[in-house]
């Protein structure tokens, strides 16, 4: 394209062009050409200045005066400069530094190298210190050798090492205590003890000292104090031994309780943690939280849950009568009544008295016991007589076999149940042990099976409370003392010779089963009888329970030769009566049970026949 026809085109697209517009882009290009030059002229001055301190830092000799460390300087370049420098560095010693801490009533003194606290000197930074004041531009361009100067070491730390300092300090730390009892095996009386605290204000004051040490270099000893800071105890130790006199009297203090049969006795010597000191009002009282912990814990040993008991239908046994066998567990459930346990127990220890005893609560829970093609069944009664007196291992023997010639037997509904009929034959071959036994005329002596009349007394008195019909029962003919527990009376004897037996008809709902067993910790003998509750009580009230005495008899008799006299010696009976009542809902029916134990006069016989001759 020809220059003309650009220029056509170009003057299509900006037809009004003018002589005004050229001028102001011509202004335009002349400011940015000045810009460009100024930028130019700074940077050719910065690298001069650039080269120039480069030159001065590592080729100019130092001014006439500068000294370091009282060494003169003057003329040297960087190389023999940091020479010299790093010599002197080498042969200078740090002073020698104390940290001082008042402990207590007395002066702890740590002594320290400044090495060990971190410092060492830097010898770049005292280096370029010297070279940067000496070689400012100022101070070139102005004073250049002139100017002088007189510089010490720079330090360098490193401030991990300070850790060891604080940590020595720290172990002189000891918690503040206030007077108290130490409750371990020997009761006694601890001091107060003051508290001494290395604070986190204390912490930062030292390191800030320890951080001015390079202020102090040209000291030879330096000391640096430290105060741990105090707390005083508001409880003293006389305050103290007086409520110690009061623990060791409180302290003294028992309670007795008896739940279940079991007896527990709770001293508070043995249990010091539940006593505390409440030094706000100056006492020593009970701890409520650990004495519900405590009540926690008791029931926690004490309480269960009811056994399992799985009873097998019952069989036909060859004498006729029905027995089951039967796997599980026979206790009672049992819960103590912790409130009431723990109310008490504040009670009775919040008296001045020593020793005392409470009635604590408990219930219980029914075993399950369950039968099969029958279902649940409950416990009707409970039979227990105590053979403690029977010293005889035979007798003991014999009263144990017994019982356990019950143990399962099952009764079946509207049955009659004979004691004699399950028995069987009482007979040495049998495996029966000779013991004393009673018989009618009044008199003992050993037969085999003695003390089976314990089992059938035991079961006599579970039928009682069971409110079933007897049908047939003989007391003894002597009015033994070990029958007297649990019911003065109510016994049974049995003689199957003589057809003396125990019977007694089933008239609940359902069959009964029997569980025999003994304690014999306690020398007790147990029956107890399982059935199908048909709501009936029973109540035993006993209305005579007197002694019997008959009067001397005298007799003459020619049985007996003239002047010859036997005496009879006379024995106390006893009468005994109960009411028997049975309710059943809203009916009641009364029974009585009578017991005579019958008395033997006092009789004294004398001779009359003809005298004896006597030949010689």
């Amino acid at each position: 394209m020809k220059r003309g026809a650009a220029s056509r085109f170009v003057d299509g697209l900006w037809p009004q062009r003018s002589v005004h517009n050229v001028g102001f882009s011509s202004s335009i290009t002349g400011l940015g050409n000045m810009v460009y030059l100024l930028a130019i002229a700074v940077a050719l001055f910065f690298l001069g200045v650039f080269t120039f301190r480069f030159y001065s830092q590592h080729y100019s000799p130092l001014p006439v005066g500068t000294t370091f460390m009282g060494t003169d300087l003057s003329g040297m370049v960087r190389d023999d400069l940091e020479a010299t420098v790093e010599g002197l560095l080498a042969q200078k010693a740090f002073p020698d530094v104390q940290v001082v801490v008042d402990y207590a009533d007395r002066q702890i003194v740590f002594p320290f190298d400044m090495e060990n606290l971190g410092f060492s000197y830097d010898v770049r930074a005292s280096v370029d210190q010297i070279l940067l004041e000496e070689r400012s531009f100022l101070a070139s361009v102005i004073t250049d050798k002139l100017h002088k100067s007189a510089f010490e070491p720079i330090l360098m730390h490193d401030g991990a090492f300070l850790e060891d300092v604080f940590e020595k300090i720290t172990r002189l730390e000891q918690p503040m205590r206030q007077a108290l009892i130490d409750f371990d095996d020997d009761w006694f009386v601890v001091p107060e003890q003051i508290g001494l605290e290395f604070t986190q204000s204390q912490q930062q004051e030292l390191y800030q000292q320890l951080l001015r040490l390079q202020d102090r270099l040209n000291e030879e000893f330096i000391q640096i104090p430290v105060e741990l800071e105090q707390t005083t105890p508001r409880i003293t130790e006389p305050e103290v031994m007086a409520l110690f006199t009061e623990l060791q009297l409180v302290s003294q203090r028992s309670v007795e309780w008896t739940l279940d049969g079991e007896r527990s006795i709770l001293r508070l010597s043995e249990n010091p943690d539940l006593l505390r000191i409440d030094m706000e009002k100056r006492e020593v009282v009970l701890d409520e939280g650990k004495l519900t912990l405590y009540v926690q814990a008791f029931a926690r040993s004490f309480d269960r849950e009811p056994g399992e008991v799985l009873i097998s239908a019952p069989v036909k046994q060859e004498k006729g009568h029905f027995q089951s066998t039967f796997d599980g567990d026979f206790h009672e459930g049992r819960s103590v009544d912790q409130n009431l346990m723990y109310e008490q127990l504040w009670k009775a220890f919040s008296t001045d008295m020593p020793y005392q005893i409470v009635e604590l609560a408990f219930s219980t829970a029914p075993v399950n016991m369950e039968m099969a093609d029958l279902g649940q069944l409950s416990l009707l009664s409970k039979g227990q007589s105590s053979f403690v007196l029977s010293h005889s291992e035979d007798r003991t023997f014999n009263v144990k076999k017994g019982l356990g010639k019950y143990n399962g037997v099952v009764i079946p509904q509207g049955s009659e149940f004979s004691f004699n009929d399950i028995l069987g034959y009482v007979r040495y071959k049998d495996g029966w042990k000779p013991a004393l036994a009673i018989f009618g005329g009044g008199g003992v002596q050993p037969v085999p099976g003695g003390g089976l009349c314990q089992v059938s007394t035991t079961t006599y008195r579970a039928a009682i409370h069971a409110g079933l019909q007897i049908t047939q029962r003989k007391p003894h003919s002597l009015d033994v003392s070990y029958y007297r527990a649990y019911g003065d009376g109510i016994d049974s004897t049995i003689y199957p010779p003589e057809d003396i037996d125990l019977r007694f008809v089933n008239d609940t709902p359902g069959p009964i089963f029997v569980r025999t067993y003994t304690d014999d910790d306690a020398k007790e003998a147990f029956v107890e009888f399982y059935g199908v509750d048909d709501g009936r009580r029973v109540e035993l009230k006993q209305l005579v329970n007197r002694p019997v005495n008959l009067e001397r008899e005298v007799l003459y008799t020619d049985e007996l030769p003239e002047g010859i006299t036997e005496e009879t010696k006379p024995r106390q009976g006893r009468y005994v009566e109960w009411e028997w009542k049975i309710s059943r809902g809203e009916e009641e029916e009364y029974r009585k049970i009578e017991t005579l134990y019958p008395a033997r006069k006092r009789t004294i016989r004398i001779g009359t026949g003809p005298a004896q001759l006597s030949y010689q």
